[in-house]
């Protein structure tokens, strides 16, 4: 998140949760909010962009961000096909949601 977002003091901005997005990692699925932060003096608001969420190593799955996946995924995924070439990309989903019904999520 930027420091400021606007030419007033650093102590009017505010955070509050934005979209709900869900964000996939290797720990599996979890459902949170994107950040907004607000200048409660000019009412300036800022929320993550594409580059914003690159530059953190989050990739869009949708062009809603509804959906996030960890890159650390992709780079997992392609170190199991390597070391087993036979593993199916359902199988893959299927170990990533692993930890989100051993851990109570949906």
């Amino acid at each position: 998140m930027p420091d400021k977002i606007c030419g007033c003091s650093p102590e009017s901005l505010r955070v509050s949760p934005g979209k709900i997005v869900a964000v996939v990692t290797m720990n599996g699925q979890h459902d949170l909010t994107m950040p907004e932060l607000i200048c409660e003096a000019c009412q300036a608001t800022w929320t993550a962009g594409v580059d914003d969420l690159n530059r953190s190593y989050f990739w869009l799955a949708t062009l809603q961000f509804a959906t996030l996946y960890a890159t650390d995924v992709f780079f997992s995924f392609e170190e199991m096909k390597m070391a087993a070439p036979g593993l199916s990309c359902q199988a893959f989903l299927r170990m990533l949601n692993q930890p989100t019904v051993r851990f109570g999520r949906i």
